[in-house]
C-alpha cells in the first residue's frame, strides 16, 4: 500500500468545522462532548502529521514496521470500542461515537494515547523535526509507583487494564450515594484526560463526564458526589456540594429500573494510576462523606 493511500486510511476523523473553545472542567457534558469532537479532529490532523514526518525519516525497514503498527492500532481501537468500519461519512461516524459515553471513552483513550507514542517515537528518531506540527491532546505517561497511597481492597476494583474503576455489590433497588474527588491541576499537569463517574450495568452508564487539560494546571480540586435512585429511576449529580437537581426531584437523568448497578469509573488513561497517586480519591461511604449522605440514601459501601 501506498504512503499516500495509507495516509488517507489513517484520517479518521478530520473534516472542516469549527474550533471550540478548550473545555472548562465544569462544563456540561453537552459541552464537553462539542469539544471532543474537536479534539478528536486535531489529534488526527497531529497522526497524520508525524507519521508523515516520519515515514520521510525512516529507512525503509523503519517504514513497514510504522506501518504495521499504526494497522494494528486501528485494528485494535476499531474492536475494543466497537466501531463501525463500513460507514463512508466520518462525520457521521463520529457523530455517532459522541453519542455514545463508552465509545467516546473508548476512541478518546486510544486516540490521546497514540498521539503521545508518535511524539515519543518522533524525540527520538527525528529530534530536530519541525515544530511546526498541529497543537493535539496528548495522554499522560506514568512512572512506575513505588508506594501506592490506595490499592484495590479499599474498595474500588480495577480491570482492563487499570482503565476503568469498579465497585461492588450489584444493586437493583434502593437509593445509594458515592463521592469521587479529583486534584485537576496536577492531572493537568500530566496531560489530557477524560473521566467519566457514575453507576453502570452492563449495558447501561449513568455518569458525568470531566474533561482535563494540560492548560488548567492552576485548576482547585473538584469534588462530585452521586446518587442513584433505584426506587423510583433517577440518577442526580452534586458538584462541590452544589446539586444539579435535587434528590427526589424529576430533574435527574432517568435511569432503567429492574438492572444490576455498581460504581463505574473510567479514564483515557489508567485511573488506577491516578487512585494511586492519590489524585483520584473515591469514598464509597468507608469514612464520612465531604458533603454529607443525601436524606433518604444509604452509602454505596457501608461501615
Amino acid at each position: 500500500m501506498s504512503q499516500r493511500m495509507w495516509m488517507v486510511l489513517i484520517s479518521f476523523f478530520w473534516v472542516a468545522g469549527p474550533a471550540f473553545a478548550e473545555c472548562d472542567t465544569n462544563a456540561s457534558d453537552t459541552e464537553i462532548t462539542s469539544c471532543l469532537g474537536q479534539d478528536l479532529r486535531d489529534s488526527d490532523k497531529r497522526i497524520n502529521a508525524v507519521y508523515k514526518e516520519l515515514m520521510g525519516r525512516l529507512d525503509d525497514t523503519g517504514k513497514n514496521d510504522l506501518r504495521n503498527v499504526q494497522r494494528a492500532w486501528l485494528k485494535a481501537r476499531d474492536k475494543a470500542c466497537e466501531l463501525d468500519s463500513k460507514e463512508s461519512d466520518r462525520e457521521k461516524w463520529l457523530s455517532a461515537i459522541l453519542a455514545d459515553k463508552q465509545k467516546t471513552m473508548c476512541v478518546v483513550r486510544y486516540t490521546f494515547s497514540r498521539v503521545a507514542e508518535l511524539d515519543a517515537t518522533l524525540k527520538q528518531k527525528a529530534p530536530e523535526a519541525s515544530t511546526a506540527l498541529p497543537a493535539a491532546p496528548t495522554a499522560p505517561r506514568f512512572l512506575p509507583v513505588a508506594n501506592p497511597i490506595a490499592m484495590p481492597s479499599d474498595g474500588l476494583m480495577f480491570i482492563d487494564d487499570g482503565y476503568i474503576g469498579i465497585a461492588l455489590p450489584n444493586y437493583r433497588q434502593g437509593k445509594w450515594y458515592y463521592e469521587v474527588w479529583i486534584d485537576r491541576g496536577n492531572i493537568a499537569a500530566l496531560g489530557d484526560m477524560l473521566l467519566t463517574m457514575g453507576f453502570s450495568t452492563n449495558d447501561q452508564f449513568y455518569a458525568k463526564m470531566i474533561n482535563i487539560r494540560r492548560s488548567q494546571v492552576s485548576a482547585t480540586p473538584i469534588a462530585f458526589g452521586f446518587a442513584i435512585d433505584l426506587d423510583s429511576g433517577f440518577f442526580y449529580t452534586r458538584v462541590n456540594g452544589l446539586w444539579q437537581s435535587f434528590p427526589g426531584s424529576v430533574g435527574g437523568a432517568v435511569v432503567k429500573l429492574n438492572h444490576d448497578y455498581h460504581v463505574n469509573i473510567q479514564g483515557s488513561s489508567e485511573v488506577k494510576e491516578l487512585v494511586w497517586r492519590g489524585l483520584v480519591k473515591v469514598n464509597l461511604g468507608l469514612k464520612p462523606f465531604e458533603y454529607g449522605l443525601p436524606d433518604g440514601y444509604r452509602p454505596f459501601k457501608e461501615q
